[in-house]
């Protein structure tokens, strides 16, 4: 079960996104310069290094973003967004432990650079509707929960608090204020307390367990 400190996280976390959507609001009323909106997505993730393999955990995020173009090529952009991820076991495949379930929800802050494909084209016309996106991720674990064997109860917490992510994905205009992005965020650290030293996930010469995750995230620019 959540506990009253996880509650009190989750509804920190939750002022905090709204604060950033009445910063945004207040930012892009302000300067023509700055971007900012809110987002809405559906993720579906996997553990890497639990022994399970298969994209079987879905969940959704949404938050707001602020934004600054550079240049007519390159823009600079920030998010707040709470982050369902975790696993899932595979009844198809079962392993032992299962079933599995496990839940990590985040709070993700990610900076990251958009690079607009305006330079080439399709068919003659310059794809200006088309970005690529570059950037890294700080992850703060807000709830978890975790079920091994059906059993939930009595469970330590194995999962680090901080951890980050990088972050790639490709963005498509699809109206004046509407954008569409498909991304892949992939933990740089290990979301898993100590050192898995008999597990095969090995990352920057680290054992541990990381999250895979993959998400289609609407974008709403006000």
């Amino acid at each position: 079960m959540t506990t009253p400190n996880y509650r009190a996280l989750i509804a920190n976390t939750r002022r905090a996104i709204s604060l950033l959507a009445f910063l945004v609001i207040c930012i892009t009323a302000k300067s023509q310069a700055f971007y900012g909106g809110l987002a809405l997505g559906g993720v579906t993730s996997q553990v890497e290094g639990d022994n399970r393999a298969g994209w079987d955990k879905l969940g959704f995020t949404a938050g707001a973003f602020v934004g600054l173009p550079l240049n007519n090529t390159f823009s600079a952009q920030m998010e707040l967004k709470y982050v369902q991820k975790g696993s899932h076991s595979d009844s198809d495949n079962p392993v032992p432990g299962d079933p599995y379930s496990l839940k990590l929800d985040y709070v993700e802050l990610p900076v990251l650079v958009s690079i607009n494909l305006s330079a080439l084209s399709i068919n003659g016309k310059p794809c200006k509707w088309i970005s690529f996106e570059l950037g890294a991720s700080l992850d703060v674990l807000v709830r978890h929960k975790e079920s091994v064997n059906g059993v939930s109860d009595g469970l330590p917490n194995y999962w680090n608090r901080l951890s980050a992510s990088s972050l790639i994905g490709i963005k498509f205009t699809i109206k004046d204020k509407y954008e569409i992005a498909a991304r892949s965020v992939n933990s740089i650290t290990s979301v898993y307390k100590g050192n898995l030293s008999n597990e095969n996930s090995v990352r920057f010469g680290r054992h541990g367990a990381f999250n895979d995750l993959l998400e289609i995230v609407l974008f709403y620019r006000f």
